[in-house]
């Protein structure tokens, strides 16, 4: 029985007591709350003049400017929105004692209770939060989500949950296929078809702008982030090829929105919860209410409105606050009401709370516990689930842990099991005990999925499956004939693979034709007084097989630069084709196995054989090869006439030389110039002059540099 009842009432009775002053108002006034308006019950125990002079004379009273039935399910209550000159403890002060009025509170301000992502994208850990320790992967501190599919339970199409919360991006793809439609209504022609009171209420209903627009978000923007990321848990799509996978693989999700970027009011939230009590009794498979948010103090419409979707059979599952709190010694609410029907004598507690718990198995930091006010721990720290806008981030918070609650709640449901009381009962019945949580959780433990599909089936489980195959290895394009043992019972054995690339055909025969590591599980159906059974997994390799070392078997690794090398290669296995690389500066491989050179250089040369047969690619350790410049052909003054008058000039010629080096020419003697273009002339024609000329024509491309033998030339 959780305590916090005590409390509660305590805290009531404070609100309404005749000898409160205005001090004892504002100090029981807990939390953030709308300053313009007050949620007031009335008792409508009289005549219908009787009831109207009530109202009337509370609206006078605080000299309100409008008056707001809350919800179509809670008639006596309504929504008061004050005058301006009227506080909101001082209209709490005005209406408590009035004859009529049941009770007078705030309009609390809560908030979704996530702690900023640490990261935007995908964590290293994965979706550790649906492992389990006998799965793969594993980790003993997940929710054990996997063992359950494999048993055969993946949630149901007929069952479906509120999603209470921001709105949800109900076109995600990982989303989209599970966002319940609406049968009573007909989408975009203006009619309230089911006459529920919300006009194209297709996918549910945006409490925040009064809409049907349950999605508002945009880029750069955080809105409505956050109920949608709590719904990629409960039920994100699985094998549609991308994202995250829920604790349901089918499942229908409503959005009852009532939170936007900066909280809400918890008269929205009564609204969004009488909505979902609506669609319950009119014939939707509703079976939960996710609620990761929280604040405020005691709200008296707020719990009445839990009461009426604990009547309908709709279980509240709540988050149990970032605080890092007692919550028996300080409430936190919602999660801290006791929802148990008191005047319609259904007798049991309809809220699970929540706490969180990391990868390693301790309570996050910032969960809030306690022994008589929070139930159970479920994965809430590094939770990767689906976020605006067709993506998908890295989520903390008691926020976080809830859903996976949620989602066994619908998973239960889509087993059979129908009375919520029994759904509760199977889920905190069937936790896996933590030490982290032993004494300060109701049950001591943290959620798991797989015993509880056992209390939800009412079957007994069977013998342990295994897959029997010793060899695991094969090469991809052929095939593995899988064996098993054990199991119990006469349902069909199957087999499957999660693993991208990787099929099963003919029944027991896996393939892939890519290299891949395939995870298997073994499964044999439920039959008779048996539960289904899953073997744990096994990972067949298909890789190709590695070659004999392949090597680049050229033993002259000098040349010189005009000479083009033809490349072999020893060892490798199979019939690829082999391939060469180089790299280095002026360095060219042709015809497959041909390496040239256009200047001196070094290069470096791999080869690699191609995969065939069966064999991986295989490429060799690089091969330097050196090209060394060479020498051009002798290079000569050509010239025939050496001497002429001191008054002429000589173009001096050459021959011989290789390549497309620059010529340039070098002199000396007294009296003596030559140009670039190689005339030679004195530089005083008054004086003879004797010049000694060398031509040089430069390296270039595979050629050093040469120079002639000099020619004297006289100028008389």
């Amino acid at each position: 029985m959780r305590r916090i009842a005590f409390l509660a009432i305590t805290l009531l009775a404070t609100l309404l007591s005749p000898n409160a002053t205005m001090a004892d108002v504002d100090s029981t006034l807990q939390g953030e709350y709308a300053p313009d308006r007050v949620i007031v019950t009335y008792s409508d125990g009289g005549t219908s003049a009787q009831n109207f002079q009530v109202r009337e004379r509370t609206r006078t009273d605080v000299e309100a400017v409008s008056s707001k039935e809350i919800s179509p399910r809670a008639s006596r209550t309504a929504v008061l929105t004050l005058g301006k000159n009227v506080s909101v403890s001082e209209a709490i002060k005005r209406l408590r004692n009035q004859p009529g009025v049941v009770y007078v509170q705030p309009d609390y301000k809560v908030y979704a209770l996530d702690i900023p992502p640490t990261d935007s994208y995908f964590a290293s850990n994965s979706l550790w939060g649906m492992y389990g320790s006998g799965t793969t992967p594993a980790n003993s501190f997940g929710s054990n989500a996997i063992s359950a599919w494999g048993r055969g339970y993946t949630g149901s199409s007929s069952i479906a949950v509120g999603v209470v919360d921001e709105g949800i991006q109900i076109s995600h793809p990982d989303l989209a296929a599970n966002i319940w439609v609406n049968p009573g209504e007909i989408a975009g022609n203006g009619l309230d078809d089911d006459n529920n009171g919300y006009i194209d209420d297709i996918n549910g209903w945006d409490f925040v702008n009064n809409d049907n627009t349950v999605f508002d978000g945009r880029a750069n923007s955080t809105l409505d982030a956050h109920g949608t990321h709590v719904s990629g848990t409960i039920g994100g799509r699985a094998n549609n090829g991308t994202g995250v996978v829920g604790v349901n693989w089918n499942v229908k999700i409503i959005s009852a929105k009532f939170l936007g970027l900066n909280g809400g009011y918890t008269s929205d939230a009564v609204r969004a919860l009488d909505y979902l009590t609506a669609l319950k009794i009119k014939g939707a498979p509703i079976v939960a209410s996710n609620n990761s948010w929280g604040g405020g103090g005691f709200d008296q419409a707020l719990l009445d409105a839990i009461d009426r979707g604990g009547d309908a059979g709709i279980l509240f599952i709540a988050a149990a606050g970032n605080n890092g709190q007692n919550t028996d010694t300080t409430a936190n609410y919602p999660s801290n009401y006791v929802c148990d029907g008191t005047a319609n004598n259904r007798g049991w507690d309809c809220i699970i709370s929540v706490a969180s718990i990391n990868s390693t198995g301790a309570r996050s930091s910032f969960s809030n516990y306690g022994a008589t006010t929070v139930d159970l721990g479920a994965p809430g720290e590094g939770i990767i689930s689906s976020v605006p806008l067709n993506s998908w981030a890295n989520y903390s918070g008691t926020s976080m842990a809830t859903p996976h609650v949620t989602g066994a709640v619908a998973l239960c449901a889509s087993m059979g099991l129908t009375n919520p009381r029994d759904i509760k009962s199977a889920i905190l019945s069937t936790v896996t005990p933590r030490s982290s949580l032993a004494g300060i959780t109701t049950t001591g433990g943290i959620l798991n999925l797989d015993g509880m599909t056992t209390a939800c089936s009412g079957k007994s489980a069977q013998a342990l499956l295994t897959i029997t195959n010793t060899t695991l290895n094969a090469t991809p394009g052929t095939s593995i004939k899988l064996t098993s043992n054990g199991g119990s019972g006469s349902g069909t054995l199957t087999y499957l693979t999660p693993t991208t690339g990787c099929a099963i055909t003919n029944g027991d025969s896996l393939t892939s034709t890519i290299t891949a590591n395939c995870l298997v599980y073994a499964t044999k159906a439920a039959s008779g007084s048996l539960t289904a059974a899953t073997s744990p997994a096994v990972t067949f390799a298909f890789a190709l097989t590695p070659q004999a070392t392949l090597r680049i078997a050229n033993t002259v690794l000098s040349n010189p630069a005009n000479v083009a090398v033809r490349l072999t290669t020893s060892g490798g296995s199979g019939l690829g084709a082999v391939s060469y690389a180089v790299t280095g500066t002026n360095c060219l491989i042709s015809n497959g196995d041909s390496l040239s050179v256009t200047a001196a250089t070094t290069c470096r040369v791999t080869a690699t054989k191609a995969s065939a047969s069966g064999f991986a690619a295989a490429t060799s350790a690089s091969v330097s090869f050196v090209f060394t410049a060479v020498a051009q052909t002798p290079l000569a003054i050509s010239n025939t006439t050496l001497s002429v008058p001191r008054s002429s000039t000589i173009q001096i010629t050459v021959s011989g030389g290789t390549g497309a080096g620059t010529l340039s020419y070098r002199v000396t003697g007294t009296n003596c110039s030559v140009s670039t273009a190689g005339l030679l002339k004195p530089t005083r024609i008054t004086s003879a002059a004797t010049c000694s000329v060398t031509a040089t024509k430069a390296a270039n491309g595979i050629y050093t540099a040469s120079t002639s033998p000099a020619v004297t030339f006289s100028f008389t």
